[in-house]
């Protein structure tokens, strides 16, 4: 069921993401559903947990190895990116969708939050080499272009596709700059 939700939400949308739509889709009556979760809302939050605790367990997996790296260095600075980078970049044929739902609704947004708030915090703890309110900033900011680039595509604010290459390139540059950081 869970599976044939996820699908009906990746594939078709948020206008298709129904109890009757997953109920064709999975061949079961509507009663299975709401004994198990409490109507659409609750069918969303878990596809959302379901898909959202092998990204997060990815992403803290790929960002610790960072700990390896000499801190305050452009090496960490590119490795921290690259990896937060990458988690989002992997994964948008499940992250865009889900965005675009929650973000139609504010008990949606502020329930997904928690794993913002824990990419953040990582990032945050990974580039402080003394500043904390710059290593603050950078991971904000790296969040945020990272969750824009999966809600609206690789043209988010540019005329032109921007690659993933130069996408990472361009916040690093930013990151560096905010944590004075020479390279």
């Amino acid at each position: 069921m869970l599976a044939a939700a996820t699908d009906i939400l990746v594939e078709e949308g948020r206008d298709s993401f129904t109890v009757a739509r997953v109920c064709e889709r999975a061949g079961v009556a509507p009663t299975v559903i709401y004994r198990r979760v409490e109507g659409i809302l609750g069918l969303f939050w878990a596809v959302y947990e379901e898909g959202m605790r092998p990204i997060m367990l990815e992403q803290r997996r790929q960002l610790e190895r960072a700990r390896g790296l000499p801190v305050g260095t452009g090496e960490r600075v590119h490795f921290v990116i690259e990896a937060a980078g990458a988690t989002f970049e992997s994964n948008l044929r499940f992250l865009t969708p889900v965005m675009r739902y929650a973000t139609g609704d504010a008990a949606m947004s502020e329930r997904g939050s928690p794993e913002s708030f824990e990419m953040v915090s990582l990032i945050e703890e990974l580039l402080d080499d003394g500043d904390e309110e710059a290593a603050h900033d950078v991971a904000r900011m790296v969040h945020s272009e990272c969750a824009m680039r999966a809600l609206y595509g690789p043209r988010w604010l540019e005329g032109a596709p921007e690659n993933f290459d130069a996408f990472i390139r361009r916040m690093e540059r930013m990151a560096l700059a905010r944590l004075s950081i020479e390279t």
